[in-house]
């Protein structure tokens, strides 16, 4: 499932939507929005480092960035 965090982050930041056969609810994504919020950033996956912390303003950014066409 390569960029799940990106669809969860997703929800976080923009809400409920389709995700393939799942109905990404409220009840999906609050758990990780509050824990994102504690702790100030995100964990991406890295070719390289694997898992890796982020700032929720660099998370932002490179979310932005892979939404360009």
């Amino acid at each position: 499932m390569d960029g799940l965090e990106f669809d969860i982050w997703r929800g976080a930041i923009e809400g409920p939507f389709r995700f393939g056969q799942l109905n990404l609810t409220v009840n999906h994504i609050e758990r990780p929005q509050r824990l994102s919020d504690a702790c100030g950033g995100w964990i991406v996956f890295d070719g390289g480092k694997e898992e890796t912390f982020v700032r929720v303003d660099h998370c932002k950014n490179i979310y932005r960035d892979r939404a360009r066409p």
